[in-house]
């Protein structure tokens, strides 16, 4: 093993070492006359507010819940879940120190129920700004 490890060494050596000798040289008066001949171009400013011109859109109430129970499936133990559905800040801090919401078994049933009740049934809208811990009672 430790014949395996020097030469993988010693190969990752020789192949750094070997960059060091290319015969590929920089013209400076060729990339002073391109850079000279450039046309600048500006950037466009983001620095404006999207909300003040309109640019952002209101998520529906069905789009929240679609997107809830894809970061519910994802990271549900965090409750990041419940931040897109618009509960409080300190959700996030209850879920985490729950032990990922009481051991996973919350975000499992926010799951399921957003599925259940929020998708199929199309009654997402009561899960929407609800800041209430276990929010399916």
């Amino acid at each position: 093993m430790k014949k395996v490890c020097f030469l993988f060494v010693f190969s990752m050596f020789s192949l750094v070492a070997s960059f060091g000798n290319s015969s590929y040289a920089i013209n400076d008066q060729k990339v002073d006359a391109m850079f000279g001949t450039a046309t600048e171009i500006s950037m466009p400013s983001f620095t404006a507010n999207p909300c003040a011109t309109g640019m952002m859109v209101a998520a529906s109430d069905q789009s929240k819940v679609v997107i809830g129970v894809v970061v519910c499936w994802l990271v549900g133990g965090f409750g990041i879940h419940r931040h897109i559905l618009g509960t409080s800040k300190p959700m996030f801090l209850y879920y985490t120190c729950s032990v990922c919401g009481i051991f996973g078994i919350v975000p499992l049933v926010d799951f399921w129920v957003l599925i259940i009740d929020g998708l199929i049934n199309k009654n997402g809208s009561k899960y929407i700004n609800n800041d209430k811990f276990i929010m399916w009672l």
